[in-house]
């Protein structure tokens, strides 16, 4: 009984849940990266983002705003979270990534096709 208390007290329930969370989706998509490195950094960067942001609005949004009836700026301020996130993770990661590099051609770390108006005339 008294390790129940511990767990709940320092939310360690928490904890297990992200990680099994993050165990789940890295074996569900580590076949679509080149590398697990580069499978286990991705999704560690998106669950740690996924679980941020439900953070964020579970403990600061919804009680400062949603339950005072200030709908219309939680909704703003929910979008603008979900933005931001969007931003960071496609300035900061994706960009360590997919970069073009100085002959034009392109690296990434994803088996990714790029189809253009071009590839799909051509067949």
């Amino acid at each position: 009984m008294h390790n129940a208390a511990f767990l709940i007290k320092y939310k360690l329930h928490h904890l297990f849940f992200w990680l099994m969370l993050f165990a789940v989706w890295y074996f569900l998509r580590y076949e679509d990266y080149s590398t697990e490195a580069k499978a286990f950094t991705v999704t560690l960067i998106k669950v740690a983002d996924l679980a941020l942001m439900i953070y964020i609005t579970n403990y600061l949004l919804i009680p400062q705003l949603l339950y005072k009836k200030r709908y219309v700026l939680f909704a703003l301020a929910f979008i603008a979270l979900i933005i931001t996130s969007s931003i960071f993770k496609m300035y900061k990661f994706f960009q360590r990534y997919f970069i073009c590099t100085k002959n034009g051609k392109y690296r990434h770390g994803m088996k990714v096709t790029i189809y253009t108006i071009q590839n799909l005339r051509n067949g």
